[in-house]
């Protein structure tokens, strides 16, 4: 059923467009709801050739579109194919769909679509565009800004690239989805690159005891997922101004690796000042199965390191505490203290209170 208050005739390229429209479709309990600004078609001049008509593109323009789709169990057929029967069962040929400043929600997801084209093939459909505030009732966080310009074929979902913003940071990157229609299977691997205020962590990550403050992180590297063997990344980041509870830096540069259940620092140098430190070992920052910290310490080495910046964690109880170390020291965090164990031959200069 459509409704709409006036139809346009376009010439170039020859179309028409229904402007106020209100359509709802309902079959077998699929439910498709939209009320449009605007909906309209273009046509080629040969669009009578070939054995259907040809569209050359649907546009939608200021909609609001709600899809209600029953669950339904598995036919076994591959989604790709599904797609591809039901186009076939089209009285006529779609070759774009174009969407724009519209909103759609669907089975708990929701998004505010810019503008979004979708290219339609045989063998790819190709998309490209931005949304924003795509938002799914199952997750608690959100997600700002999205471009992206990707293709889906059966076999594969290749992102040629892609942009997030969220809050004032943003990650950049492109890579390929495999077996993109079979969870056991699916596996995802390409480079990004990354702007990101650290403050902004805290939105998404809880880090306690550690609290991040301030300060900006440049990373690039490569990551990749699969079920069997979880996340894998290699990261070289430099990290410029931080503040947070457990350390002050004016500028931190390393290497960092994860798998699936930790995040191993394999570089790290830090400066602030005249102070200096470098990791002597790998360690790792974080177990997810602990859920802990530094859970093996850290050795490092460090020059004219200042007392009150490597105690900082421990707040205003040694804050007087003054002095600036220099040699081999290891570090170890617990939830509600800190360990500060200078090996042999470290000196301890400026000590006082």
């Amino acid at each position: 059923k459509v409704r709409f208050n006036r139809v346009s005739v376009r010439f170039f390229p020859p179309g028409l467009a229904l402007e106020g429209v209100r359509f709802v479709y309902a079959k077998d309990g699929t439910r498709i709801e939209t009320q449009a600004g605007e909906l309209g078609v273009s046509v080629d001049f040969n669009v009578f050739g070939g054995h259907k008509t040809r569209i050359r593109e649907i546009f939608l323009h200021e909609a609001w579109v709600t899809i209600d789709i029953p669950k339904s169990e598995s036919s076994g057929e591959h989604p790709w194919d599904q797609i591809q029967n039901e186009l076939a069962k089209l009285p006529v040929t779609i070759d774009a769909l174009s969407i724009t400043d519209s909103r759609i929600e669907s089975m708990g997801l929701s998004v505010d679509i810019s503008s979004l084209r979708t290219t339609i093939g045989e063998k790819e459909i190709h998309f490209s565009g931005e949304v924003k505030d795509l938002a799914y009732e199952k997750i608690e966080h959100h997600v700002d800004l999205l471009r992206l310009e990707a293709s889906l074929t059966r076999d594969y979902l290749l992102f040629d690239n892609w942009t997030l913003l969220q809050k004032r940071s943003r990650v950049q990157g492109s890579g390929k989805l495999k077996f993109w229609a079979e969870v056991e299977k699916m596996e995802f691997e390409g480079p990004f690159k990354t702007d990101l205020y650290v403050a902004d962590v805290k939105e998404f990550l809880t880090l306690d005891p550690v609290h991040l403050d301030g300060g900006v992180l440049a990373a690039k590297g490569t990551a990749s997922w699969s079920k069997a063997r979880g996340p894998l990344a290699s990261i070289d980041f430099d990290m410029n101004d931080l503040r947070s509870n457990v350390i002050h830096a004016k500028r931190i540069e390393g290497k960092i690796r994860t798998d699936a259940s930790r995040v191993v620092m394999e570089q790290y140098h830090f400066e602030n000042g005249t102070d200096r430190m470098d990791l002597l070992r790998p360690a790792v920052i974080w177990n997810q199965s602990t859920k802990r910290l530094f859970p093996d310490g850290l050795k490092v080495q460090t020059e004219k390191l200042d007392l009150q910046n490597a105690l900082r964690f421990l707040g205003d109880t040694l804050k007087p505490l003054q002095g600036l170390v220099t040699g081999e020291i290891d570090f170890y965090l617990d939830r509600f203290d800190m360990k500060f164990l200078p090996k042999a031959g470290a000196k301890l200069e400026n000590f006082g209170l």
